[in-house]
């Protein structure tokens, strides 16, 4: 093999600089990428190890008030909303017709039924939420925002308002218009 075929050394690569300047730029590289690489790769095992977390925040076969959750029949439907109260306001009266889970981002919010059953759920916590049973939710201590998600089916109206803005009578059906 003849010396054109030869690959070039990293100080042969760098031309005219001088071969002392060059042995040197060579080293220099070398130790800066040596320094930063484990840095790098440092900080990449740093931002996969905390990129991706999971957190269970409601587990549970009943309502906050004990009450079994039943999925509907029929085709599936999943709704999301946001819920906001401001300070010192309520939801109207009013039942879900299927299991309604929520989340609460901001405030504290006081859940109460006709039948006198109360709870307050603050940030951070997860409900699932009572079903075919009146109730309201009340503000407590400044805004609320709540994100809900409904498990409903084609055709049907996930939430009834009471017709009055009153509170109905606890053996008020709470009915859903059907497919």
């Amino acid at each position: 093999m003849g010396r054109a075929e030869v690959e070039a050394s990293p100080t042969e690569r760098l031309g005219a600089v001088s071969r002392p300047a060059a042995a040197f730029l060579v080293a220099v590289t070398s130790s800066f990428a040596a320094c930063i690489a484990p840095t790098a790769l440092e900080a990449a095992a740093a931002a996969e190890e905390t990129a991706s977390r999971s957190e269970a925040l409601l587990d549970t076969s009943t309502s906050w008030n004990g009450g079994p959750i039943a999925f509907p029949d029929g085709a599936a439907r999943v709704i999301s909303s946001r819920v906001e109260l401001d300070e010192g306001a309520s939801t109207p009266w009013h039942c879900h017709t299927v299991p309604m889970f929520a989340y609460v981002v901001a405030g504290t919010v006081e859940v109460h039924t006709v039948a006198g059953e109360r709870r307050r759920f603050a940030a951070g916590e997860s409900m699932a939420e009572v079903v075919r049973t009146w109730h309201r939710g009340r503000s407590v201590d400044g805004p609320v925002e709540i994100v809900v998600f409904f498990a409903a089916s084609e055709g049907v109206e996930p939430t009834i308002v009471a017709e009055s803005g009153e509170a109905p009578d606890a053996r008020t059906p709470c009915a859903a218009s059907a497919p």
